[in-house]
């Protein structure tokens, strides 16, 4: 985050969000989430900016829809591999009838004879103005949080292959929710790639189920920038009480918080108590042998004194 560390050169994000009165973070509560959730945090997703309108290349789509291909703002499909950059022109020649558009820059692959006529490629792509398209099917994208949020408030079935940080774990949870499918760009196969995209555009399970969970995403008492105000004016009219809104456990570690330090106690507890049972019966097993070899032999001396 250069902006915020040229403001704020030794600030620690950790103490800042520990005495924080009411955080506001951009992620939600109908998208299951990583995070430990506090009460005095306010949800503002949706916060992204709007964007312009896209070019007439989607209203002249036929039946099959359009299919969008962005991995964010950081990764240019043309920096991987060629082999992957082929993989994906293979799935774009296997749907002809399809339109696709994909976040590119600079000239096509030289493999290439020709650039595919349902194919649109851009440096920059109005995403939001995209995802809000009639046409437009699926998504295909890394699954960044901005991205994974857009694409349910619009309703669009998505598939991902997550490249770093939290992008997995977003990866899982959509195909979790069957709203997606995830796919992994190490061994993955144009094959591969292709099979998910046909099985997405002709199974309108993820389609209804992402109507659904954006209809929940939707459903919001304000829209993002009102509850944003409000926190913070909330926040200030109430300054010197708001720190009873902070949570009980802000100063303890993520050991304490997680209760790791009583389970390892009545871990230890448990093996401590198997321990000493199997010390009782290493030196009681002994001894009832003993006793009954003892009384065997009381016996068969008993008899042959008579």
């Amino acid at each position: 985050m250069p902006f915020y560390w040229s403001y704020y050169k030794n600030a620690k994000f950790s103490p800042m969000l520990q005495e924080a009165a009411r955080p506001l973070f951009g992620d939600d509560e109908v998208l299951p989430s990583l995070y430990e959730l506090e009460n005095n945090m306010a949800w503002l997703v949706g916060l992204q900016r709007r964007l312009p309108k896209i070019k007439n290349f989607m209203d002249k789509s036929g039946s099959e829809g359009v299919v969008l291909i962005s991995f964010g703002s950081t990764v240019l499909l043309n920096t991987v591999s060629t082999h992957q950059q082929a993989m994906f022109f293979h799935m774009i020649h296997e749907f002809p009838d399809v339109r696709f558009i994909m976040r590119w820059s600079g000239p096509l692959p030289k493999f290439l004879d020709e650039a595919p006529s349902n194919l649109l490629v851009s440096e920059w792509l109005p995403q939001k103005e995209i995802l809000n398209h009639p046409k437009l099917k699926l998504f295909v994208t890394h699954g960044g949080v901005s991205s994974i949020q857009e694409a349910t408030y619009y309703g669009i079935p998505m598939i991902v292959i997550p490249l770093f940080a939290d992008q997995d774990y977003n990866a899982y949870r959509i195909e979790a929710q069957e709203v997606g499918l995830r796919a992994e760009i190490r061994g993955m196969t144009a094959d591969t790639l292709v099979t998910a995209v046909d099985k997405i555009l002709k199974d309108d399970k993820y389609k209804k189920n992402m109507v659904k969970k954006s209809a929940i995403f939707r459903d919001r008492p304000q829209n993002p920038v009102d509850t944003a105000v409000f926190w913070t004016e909330f926040a200030l009219r109430h300054e010197e009480t708001m720190s009873t809104f902070r949570p009980m456990n802000q100063h303890l570690n993520a050991f304490q918080r997680r209760l790791l330090d009583v389970y390892v106690f009545f871990a230890g507890l448990l093996i401590l108590v198997f321990v000493v049972f199997l010390i009782i019966l290493k030196n009681v097993i002994p001894l009832i042998r003993n006793s009954s070899h003892k009384e065997k032999y009381d016996r068969e001396k008993l008899k042959k004194e008579e």
